[in-house]
């Protein structure tokens, strides 16, 4: 683009060489955006990090991290066998359990 200054030294951009720049000064704008958005959603993500983080913190102390990390791979790789064993070791004590059904069948029985 050769560049031709009138008298008021505003620039003159001769009509061919106005697609194209006119081109790339939208595609800045857009571009503009875009950064806008992903830094939006850059930021969204490192503080979700942050929280997962100190969950992890909060959940795994007195833990290495490997004892996670291999808790999580054993829930991927047996999630039916892991709930069952979740399920089993949340389940109340025998002795409880056997109450609670007695209660169950007295009420169930009133009604």
């Amino acid at each position: 683009m050769a560049e031709k200054r009138t008298i008021t030294g505003a620039v003159a951009v001769p009509q061919a060489n106005w697609k194209t720049l006119s081109g790339l000064a939208k595609e800045g704008q857009k571009s503009r955006a875009t950064i806008k958005e992903l830094r939006k959603q850059n930021e969204a993500q490192s503080r979700e990090i942050a929280a997962q983080k100190s969950k992890l913190k909060e959940y795994g102390e007195g833990q290495s991290i490997t004892s996670a990390m291999r808790f999580h791979q054993a829930e991927q790789r047996a999630p039916g066998r892991m709930a069952e064993v979740m399920a089993d070791i949340m389940r109340q004590p025998p002795e409880q359990q056997q109450q609670n059904r007695a209660k169950d069948r007295q009420q169930n029985l009133s009604r």
